[in-house]
């Protein structure tokens, strides 16, 4: 049996927010994938937030490969997501690309790609950030994304309900990260 979209595999969301953070700060934020899980994770909805995550020490930077897993929403059953930084220009653009798969326990497994990218700018002595979402496809979604009538609801209003809280969530710890880094640069050391 071939897999189904279910009505149209692309869509697209997008967010603009501004933080105190330089443009660097955010960057740096972002490239160290460990905060994901807490800005994506435990800051996020309990419904639809990142479980869990092995990727590299150090910066992400192109090329950089790392696995998560996802809570679906309304679902038992979780997004295995293979991912891979596919823009990384500091303090102007961060991309990671997803490939998702659902092990679903009585159809095909459910596939999908999406991409998150944002895309960092000055903006007076702080950061401008538009956070772009797409799906390039999803093939056997969740209930929800198989329906008519709830797949646009589905995408008209929560998912970008869920995904602009983990964005809220993102521009303040970006910001609680730079005081912690300002405060260390400002902070004298003994002997000083």
């Amino acid at each position: 049996m071939e897999a189904k979209a279910y009505g149209r595999d692309r869509r697209e969301w997008m967010f603009t927010g501004r933080s105190q953070a330089r443009p660097e700060q955010v960057f740096d934020m972002l490239a160290d994938l460990r905060t994901h899980l807490e800005w994506a994770g435990n800051r996020q909805f309990k419904s639809f937030r990142l479980l869990s995550l092995d990727a590299p020490e150090g910066p992400a930077k192109v090329g950089t490969r790392f696995t998560s897993t996802g809570r679906i929403p309304m679902n038992r059953a979780k997004f295995d997501n293979l991912n891979e930084v596919t823009e990384a220009d500091r303090s102007r653009l961060f991309e990671i690309t997803t490939e998702s798969t659902i092990a679903w326990p009585k159809r095909g497994a459910g596939a999908g790609t999406f991409v998150n990218a944002f895309e960092i700018s000055p903006d007076g002595t702080g950061s401008r950030v538009v956070y772009r979402s797409a799906q390039l496809r999803f093939l056997e979604p969740p209930w929800g994304l198989r329906y008519p009538l709830l797949r646009n609801i589905t995408y008209r209003v929560w998912i970008p309900i869920w995904s602009r809280r983990g964005f809220r969530n993102l521009l303040p710890m970006a910001e609680e990260r730079s005081a912690v880094t300002s405060r260390r640069r400002s902070t004298p050391t003994a002997g000083s």
